[in-house]
């Protein structure tokens, strides 16, 4: 479980990255950033429907790791957008 979600947040990140260094106006790089963002947690919640955790403990931490993870990831990015 830990692998597959970090390499969605590694893809995300770098479409993320591309978005800010392809330029255009900050408004539609935020709409390109949302729907990066989107798409990546679509990604997420399908897969965790389909995935057993091992105990509570488990599940507990991925869903703190991750959705910290992830609101932090959008938060930076749009900021880069922004500045």
């Amino acid at each position: 479980m830990k692998n597959f979600a970090d390499r969605i947040a590694a893809a995300m990140e770098n479409q993320l990255n591309e978005i800010t260094l392809n330029g255009g106006s900050q408004t539609d790089q935020l709409k390109e950033s949302i729907k990066v963002c989107k798409k990546a947690m679509a990604k997420l919640k399908n897969y965790i429907a389909s995935y057993a955790f091992e105990n509570t403990e488990e599940e507990i931490t991925f869903l703190k790791r991750s959705s910290l993870y992830f609101t932090a990831s959008t938060f930076i990015s749009s900021m880069s957008i922004i500045t």
